[in-house]
């Protein structure tokens, strides 16, 4: 059985020494360089408290080789990282340090002088390249080390954005990560032949799947350059030379490549194309199911704080444009149910919040217990014995083949006209138009209307939008404004940037 992530490394770096485990520009690494290297910075940390265990250790480091290998050797050392954006404002990194309190941060010497403007005590800071640069001097102490960490210890915290302004940090197990992993890869079935293409920066935790499925299957990890995001085509460009077999990449990185038909007369390797991280809309899904036929489609669902993702679909069957994209079943080992507004369980085909329960889940909230009993909470349902479960803000409804269909936010719910609208019902409609590449839909509480943004090659006026929108849409649901834009504003994690749309009708 496996208890903690590093025995994936110790395990491949053993079996497939001489593989290519990394590629990231002109730098790569192998599976035993990777063992290699985590393990000497491992000692470096271990050296430092040597009594010490389960404390919080920041990396900043660019993506690329050197993070992955400060991942690791954090975790050999017995503690948990915590990958943290080098270029985020310094007051951002400044909240982060106060609150974290880290053990040690991991980093580079380009970095040092921002993160000390950030509150780091230079003594703190341990240098990457002075950390590796030597081999271990005490193999035993950090064998006894990352042997005793069990699978309820943290192996890492993700900060995300809180509701109150302030950062905040996602505490993740190692059994919580440990078990999707062998989930997925029952799943896909990855080896040492494969190649992963990672999209997600590393401060998001759709990353966390690329990094440990190539640790548990041997699988090449890929890491894409950002500009070949910002230029779709570079991007198939390297899907193919690179022979790219699986990917899980944010849908607005596939929607650009369906706007641009970049797909057309190319042959690719891949067999695995999934999504996560927002709504995939119908339309380009299609795109990429019809250009690439040899694949498998997996569109699938998960919170911060339940590792990764929660639940699957697997492309099969005709859907229309007009209809959403089911989120599907939930993986093994893990538990979705829907809360009425009563706290009881929704009845058939009804709206309720989606709520997690099983190994999956976090332990928490870094600092913040009242956000966490907030979050997690007992089961209203199971009275005789306590059992957390992550209440995800989410809504959503069972559809008559029992999958799940996500509706959207608790928060998007809004009250218009004396009527319940989600806004995510709007935005699936507004997808389906012909001629609209995408489409996001946010609500202006001081001017009271719904405002649709959307992207597409010739400009809609009002009158033809609600014509259209109202053959599938009710008149208390159609947008009262709407606006067409070049592109849409992404945020780091390659998402449609909501609070953009937001500020730019303060604009207006």
């Amino acid at each position: 059985m496996i208890v903690n992530l590093v025995e994936y490394l110790e395990t491949t770096g053993q079996q497939l020494p001489d593989e290519l485990a990394v590629l990231a520009g002109d730098r790569q690494m192998t599976f035993s360089e990777w063992r290699m290297a985590s393990r000497q910075l491992g000692v470096r940390i271990l050296q430092r408290a040597p009594t010490q265990a389960n404390r919080p250790i920041a990396v900043v480091l660019p993506k690329g080789v050197d993070a992955l290998v400060a991942f690791l050797g954090v975790l050999y050392s017995g503690h948990f990282y915590v990958p943290l954006d080098g270029s985020s404002p310094a007051s951002r990194l400044e909240k982060i340090f106060a609150d974290l309190q880290p053990m040690c941060v991991v980093t580079a010497a380009p970095l040092v002088e921002r993160l000390t403007a950030a509150g780091c005590d230079p003594s703190q800071l341990l240098l990457i390249d002075e950390a590796c640069a030597v081999g271990p001097d005490d193999e035993q102490a950090l064998t006894e080390r990352y042997r005793s960490t069990i699978d309820t210890d943290p192996c890492y915290i993700k900060y995300t954005s809180g509701s109150t302004g302030d950062p905040k940090g996602v505490v993740l197990p190692h059994r919580a990560v440990v078990d999707y992993i062998e989930c997925a890869q029952d799943m896909y079935q990855l080896n040492q032949d494969d190649v992963i293409a990672n999209q997600a920066p590393f401060t998001f935790d759709v990353s966390v799947q690329d990094i440990y499925l190539s640790l548990k299957s041997g699988a090449t990890l890929l890491l894409v350059p950002e500009q070949h995001f910002v230029f779709p085509a570079n991007l198939i460009t390297l899907l193919t030379e690179q022979r790219v077999t699986f990917f899980c990449w944010v849908p607005s990185v596939l929607v650009n490549v369906c706007n641009l038909d970049l797909l057309r007369d190319v042959e690719t390797n891949l067999r695995w194309v999934t999504v996560l991280g927002e709504v995939m809309p119908t339309k380009p899904f299609k795109y990429w199911a019809e250009h690439c036929p040899q694949a498998t489609l997996v569109n699938t669902y998960g919170p911060t704080e339940a590792a990764v993702a929660s639940s699957y679909y697997v492309w099969q069957r005709p859907i229309d444009d007009g209809q959403p994209i089911p989120i599907g079943h939930p993986y093994r080992n893990t538990s979705i149910f829907l809360l009425d507004e009563n706290e009881q369980l929704a009845g058939p085909g009804a709206v309720g919040e989606i709520c997690i329960r099983g190994s999956s889940l976090a332990l928490g909230y870094w600092n913040a217990d009242e956000s966490t009993r907030n979050a997690f909470t007992g089961n209203p349902g199971q009275t005789h014995y306590p059992e957390t479960v992550y209440r995800t803000g989410d809504l959503g409804h069972f559809n008559e083949f029992g999958e799940l269909m996500f509706v959207g936010r608790r928060d998007t719910q809004i009250k218009h006209q004396g009527y319940r609208i989600e806004l995510g019902e709007i935005e699936v409609a507004a997808a389906a138009v012909a001629g609209v590449q995408q489409a996001c839909v946010v609500y202006d509480h001081q001017r009271r209307q719904i405002v649709l943004f959307y992207s597409a090659a010739s400009e809609l006026n009002a009158a033809e939008w609600r014509k259209t929108l109202a053959e599938s849409l009710p008149a208390y649901m159609l947008p009262k404004a709407f606006h067409r834009l070049d592109e849409f504003p992404l945020s780091a994690h390659g998402k449609v940037n909501r609070k953009r749309l937001m500020a730019e009708l303060d604009s207006v």
